[in-house]
């Protein structure tokens, strides 16, 4: 009987560490961070502004560099301040046109869209095709 006792016991304690275990696991699972997503399943907002560029990087990204196409340049001092209170820093030596590269932070996407003065975020193709620019300069 004493053996019984015991086997029931070890069983018992076993499935409660196992429940436990579980619990622990599926409660980490639903607060893991945005690996899975992606930067628009994530944003408070949705904007023609931003470009899927933008939108498909990972859910978890905290600094986007992307290029800021302005309606207008110069900017002005206030456009200049909000840019700065969002944490928004722009490569003021990279200015063609109106395109602007700047490093904005995720938080501040959806606060920079709402500027009048901005006309879209987006990131460039990275991939450079040389094929044609090498054929017709050998």
């Amino acid at each position: 009987m004493e053996n019984c006792m015991k086997t029931i016991h070890s069983v018992v304690f076993f499935v409660l560490v196992l429940v436990v275990v579980a619990f622990i696991f599926l409660i980490l699972k639903e607060n893991r961070p945005d690996e899975d997503k992606i930067l628009l399943q994530t944003l408070d907002c949705q904007s023609d502004k931003i470009d899927a560029s933008v939108y498909n990087l990972q859910g978890h990204t905290s600094l986007v560099g992307a290029i800021i196409t302005f309606n207008r340049i110069p900017l002005s001092e206030d456009e200049r301040k909000t840019l700065t209170e969002l944490g928004i820093v722009l490569d003021e030596d990279s200015l063609i046109i109106d395109h602007m590269i700047a490093r904005i932070p995720s938080e501040s996407i959806c606060p920079l869209v709402e500027i009048e003065n901005i006309s879209r975020i987006f990131i460039p193709e990275t991939s450079l095709n040389l094929t044609d620019y090498e054929i017709k300069n050998n």
